[in-house]
Formats: C-alpha cells, structure tokens, sequence
C-alpha cells in the first residue's frame, strides 16, 4: 500500500492526517489526489504545499498569481494542496472537500475548474459513466428524468 501512497504526495498527507486523526478517509478522495498528481506531473508542477490548516505558508508570489487569475478575489476558500512549478503564474490547486471544486488550474491568469469523478460516479441517485474518450455517458433514467443535464 505504501508504494502507491508515495506516488501521490497528497494522497500520503491525506492518508497520514486521517490515520492520525483515527477516522477514514473522504469518499474518493485518493482517487482525486491521484488524478491531480498525474496532472501535476504531465505540467511539470514539481514544486507541492500542504496548505491544509496552515494558509500563512503560501508563498507570496502564488497568492498574487491566485487573486490575479480571479479578478481581485480569491476562491471561497484556501486550497488543501497547491502543486506549483519554477514559472510564475502556473499553479494547480487541489480543494475536494463536499463544497467545493476539486481542482482548479490557473495559467497566465487564467482558471480552469476539474471535477474529477470515478467511474460510476453519482449524480443525485443518478447512475453516471464515462467512455474511454472521458465524454459523460448519462444512463437511460438521467436521459428521461434529467434531460437536461
């Protein structure tokens, strides 16, 4: 198990937070720090901060690049995990909490929101896949009771 924690830094601190809190992990949220690693790696975001309960240690430079990208403001709240590289202004942010976005990219002042899912991901009571492509593929009862979606 330790081996396919260490590929992920966010998975290992999720994993040690809730073992040291003695309770079990958010639903998911593995899956998410994997998916946000893989992207992180593939964008050469080598750099990682644990801003978890402790927001004062975002370097300087990134909070500017993150009020930038929003016009003024910040996300409702703080990131648990910012993955970052030498280039000013490129940052990934991992949130995942129930209320939030999982992740959001920002680039050039620019933001770009992820919503990672696993396959059969919920949507209500809704049964919701996705193809090989990464395209949505809504079942019958969504087709009929949710057209809209």
């Amino acid at each position: 198990m330790r081996e396919f924690l260490e590929l992920s830094k966010a998975a290992q601190e999720e994993y040690a937070k809730q073992f040291a809190k003695d309770q079990t992990l958010q639903p998911a949220v593995l899956n998410e720090c994997f998916v946000i690693q893989t992207i992180a790696n593939l964008l050469r975001l080598e750099l990682f901060i644990d801003v978890d309960d402790n927001p004062e240690i975002v370097p300087a430079h990134l909070l500017q690049s993150l009020i930038k990208a929003k016009g003024g403001e910040l996300e409702s709240q703080y990131p648990r995990y910012i993955y970052h590289g030498p280039k000013s202004g490129v940052v990934l942010l991992q949130y995942g909490d129930f209320s939030s976005i999982d992740a959001i990219f920002v680039s050039s002042g620019h933001r770009i929101r992820l919503e990672i899912k696993a396959s059969r991901a919920k949507m209500g009571e809704f049964d919701l896949d996705y193809g090989e492509d990464g395209k949505l593929i809504a079942s019958d009862n969504i087709r009929s009771n949710l057209s809209g979606f």
